[in-house]
């Protein structure tokens, strides 16, 4: 049975999903900051920086914070999941996996630009639907 995080953990994950965002957009080519993070949760800058320091976020909130940062809600609260060691299990996305890995690397840097790219307008989308609201 797995015990309930404390919100040292949970301060802890964030600061993990926070790091490989930073790492992420830098392959890209952009610059992520928690001053990023914060107008993209339109939240204050200390009410980020309490996440990191005391761990605590709103119950409603977590699954955007989650969204992101690009990992899992499952991940933030009890280290499941860990989107940096996911088993791939489907032979459609192993296949897909294996064609990606063959490909050059500017070809691989091309299409993660894409995806990355298609996602950042999805969200801007519900985002926008959000705001709607």
């Amino acid at each position: 049975m797995q015990k309930d995080p404390t919100n040292d953990d949970v301060a802890e994950r964030i600061r993990i999903a926070f790091e490989r965002k930073v790492k992420r957009e830098a392959a890209a080519g952009r610059r992520y900051t928690k001053a990023l993070l914060a107008r993209r949760m339109d939240e204050s800058p200390q009410a980020v920086q309490h996440w990191f320091v005391e761990g605590f976020v709103e119950k409603l909130k977590l699954p955007r914070v989650a969204r992101e940062l690009e990992t899992s809600v499952d991940w933030l609260l009890g280290g499941d999941q860990d989107v940096e060691s996911i088993v791939i299990t489907s032979k459609r996305v192993k296949a897909i996996v294996e064609i990606f890995q063959e490909l050059p690397e500017h070809e691989q840097d091309r299409i993660f630009r894409e995806i990355q790219d298609a996602e950042q307008r999805r969200r801007e989308k519900i985002d926008t639907l959000l705001a709607k609201k």
